[in-house]
């Protein structure tokens, strides 16, 4: 499996659109796992099983989710430090 990182864009109830530091191949089964600010200490973190269904040029892709999201456990940090924007892994499977 390897480990990428990229930018949420878009998030629906069936996919996401994600902008990622590498191409993936339209097909591959991926899991993606967002990272999103929480009102609370911490940040809240919920994991995908996802089919890639498209894929442009400049890493751009589309993402359908085969199941439910899974919330994970919440991690905490400082509470002096800020969140901004959503972070996304994805690890082909």
């Amino acid at each position: 499996m390897k480990g990428m990182k990229g930018r949420l864009l878009d998030i629906g109830s069936h996919g996401a659109r994600l902008l990622m530091c590498d191409s993936l191949e339209v097909g591959s089964q991926v899991e993606l796992e967002l990272e999103l600010p929480s009102p609370r200490r911490g940040a809240t973190r919920i994991r995908f099983e996802c089919t890639v269904s498209r894929s442009e040029s400049q890493h751009e892709v589309a993402v359908n989710f085969r199941e439910s999201g899974k919330f994970l456990r919440q991690e905490l940090e400082d509470p002096g430090e800020s969140r901004e924007g959503q972070s996304v892994d994805a690890e082909e499977e």
